[in-house]
């Protein structure tokens, strides 16, 4: 039979496994995100042919892919701060 202390030991290796394989879960998914995206706007790219309307394009999904990023950091760290 195991003690308390041994019980409430599993009990937190639990937990932080779990949180563990949460953060890895957003990850992937957030990789997945990411490389669909990508794939979408090179082909919106690809398909613009004036030069100027196609740098402001580009700039814009810059920005975009920036704050999918920032919102997958910022998941991923309130996933880690939670108990």
């Amino acid at each position: 039979m195991k003690t308390y202390k041994e019980l409430v030991q599993e009990d937190k290796e639990d937990d932080d496994l779990k949180k563990t394989m949460k953060i890895a879960n957003v990850k992937m998914s957030f990789a997945k995100k990411m490389k669909s995206k990508r794939k979408q706007q090179k082909a919106s790219l690809d398909r613009e042919k004036d030069t100027k309307k196609k740098k402001a394009k580009k700039k814009t999904q810059d920005t975009d892919l920036k704050n999918l990023k920032t919102n997958a950091k910022n998941t991923i760290k309130s996933i880690q701060k939670s108990k």
